[in-house]
């Protein structure tokens, strides 16, 4: 092989690595948190991934916004990779519901009643009976009204549910079994999403 074409067989394999590098880093899934004044890296590693020590981590997937780790604003965006977050940490929350609503956290078996303001984790689902709903908010006011006879689970994905069965008017993302409805980034969305009985 020449000098060459040796060269360029180089400069292919770095620019895949590369493109590979980033198809991955742009396929993560982030949480988003809203930076409150008195917030420190130190601080959001603690709270949200339990390890005031590894702010490195946040830093590295946010340092285009910070460029200085020891000096982030108020209402400044951090992205923080689902795969680090801890399990506990709330995603959405109850916001109002109408007679026979249930809860399944993520890892249980059973549903048990629904109470006012519960806190959604990923993976938690709600389920309706017959004249009942229920409306799930998330974090900036996203929300989810589930109409009756249907079943939701909140997914790994920012901002997004898993619909099971029934009906949900939307304000966020939906996954079903036959597709995924994502809205475009910094878009408001507005729709009504149903499953079908043979789950299309």
């Amino acid at each position: 092989m020449n000098r060459l074409s040796r060269h360029s067989a180089i400069s292919l394999l770095s620019f895949l690595f590369s493109a590979i590098c980033f198809m991955t880093l742009s396929a993560e899934e982030f949480y988003l948190v809203e930076v409150r004044s008195g917030d420190t890296l130190h601080k959001l590693s603690e709270k949200y991934l339990e390890d005031p020590s590894r702010w490195p981590e946040l830093h590295e997937y946010n340092n285009a916004l910070i460029r200085d780790p020891d000096l982030i604003l108020p209402e400044m965006t951090i992205r923080i990779p689902y795969r680090y977050l801890r399990e506990d940490i709330e995603v959405a929350r109850l916001k109002e519901f109408k007679n026979d609503v249930r809860i399944r956290e993520s890892g249980e078996q059973s549903w048990s009643r629904a109470s006012a303001g519960f806190g959604f984790k990923v993976n938690d689902g709600i389920r309706t009976a017959s004249n009942s709903y229920a409306e799930i908010e998330f974090e900036r006011g996203s929300s989810v009204r589930i109409d009756e006879n249907s079943m939701v689970f909140l997914s790994e994905r920012e901002k997004v549910v898993a619909l099971r069965r029934g009906r949900i008017r939307c304000g966020v993302g939906v996954i079903t079994d036959s597709a995924l409805i994502e809205p475009p980034p910094g878009t408001r969305p507005d729709f009504l999403a149903r499953v079908s009985d043979d789950r299309s």
